[in-house]
């Protein structure tokens, strides 16, 4: 609750989270950009629990602050892996996923650090119009050497964006 308190309520943006845990490593997070730019985060830390809260709430944290001074998608990435970087202990880290759509709506950026694919789906048949793979190690890892990497720009014109977590597509698998 108190990585999610912040974000947009928006009936644009449908997200479910079922944490096993109350204290968990799971992030979603939204904010609009000042600009109007709408930018969504989800995150995967490693762990379970209050252990892996303490890379949640550093990264929710620098999310808000830097949508909200007007920050670029590729600096929030940057700015989020730096200080998981700084403060994680070796082993632990976030796989994330970050969609900035824009205010114009003709187009979206994406980036996917060691997530499942994100899809950006036909608003008429459901049929997938772009797939983002990662193109990113997942964030805290290690200093990122190429600013751009994971991010990808589609034009999603009446289209839908949809983003998982690997938690979600190994609950999927089981059942």
């Amino acid at each position: 609750r108190v990585v999610t308190a912040r974000n947009v309520d928006s009936p644009a943006l449908s997200s479910i989270v079922r944490s096993t845990d109350l204290f968990s490593g799971d992030v979603q997070a939204s904010r609009h950009g000042p600009a109007g730019a709408l930018y969504v985060l989800l995150g995967d830390c490693t762990g379970h629990g209050l252990t892996a809260a303490i890379a949640a709430l550093p990264a929710a944290d620098i999310f808000h602050a830097m949508v909200g001074k007007g920050f670029s998608a590729p600096q929030i990435v940057d700015g989020i892996n730096r200080k998981l970087n700084e403060v994680l202990p070796v082993g632990m880290f976030m796989a994330a996923q970050l969609v900035v759509i824009h205010r114009d709506l003709q187009h979206v950026t994406v980036c996917n650090c060691g997530m499942p694919d994100i899809y950006i789906l036909d608003g008429h048949n459901g049929g997938i119009k772009h797939r983002a793979r990662s193109g990113g190690l997942p964030l805290g890892i290690a200093p990122r050497e190429d600013e751009s990497a994971g991010f990808y720009r589609a034009s999603p014109s009446r289209s839908a964006i949809a983003c998982c977590s690997r938690a979600m597509v190994s609950s999927k698998l089981e059942t």
